[in-house]
């Protein structure tokens, strides 16, 4: 054991704050990064599920767009 800056400090309990820190801020990294979208095909065309608009996007023509059914 070692004393650092007044507080005692074993091994395992260095390497637990280090371990919990990384994983920590792994998750935080993963919840921030950019995620590939689900495409779903329709009528031979791809299209990704766009929730904010409630429709269809088509891939590679973002104006096409087919509305959920109500």
């Amino acid at each position: 054991m070692r004393k650092t800056l007044h507080r005692s400090v074993s091994l395992p309990g260095l390497v637990n704050a280090i371990l919990s820190d990384w994983l920590c801020t792994a998750k935080t990294e993963l919840e921030l990064s950019p995620r590939r979208l689900a495409f779903e095909e329709i009528d031979g065309e791809r299209y990704y599920l766009d929730n904010r608009l409630q429709a269809y996007r088509n891939v590679s023509d973002p104006d096409d767009r087919r509305p959920f059914a109500r």
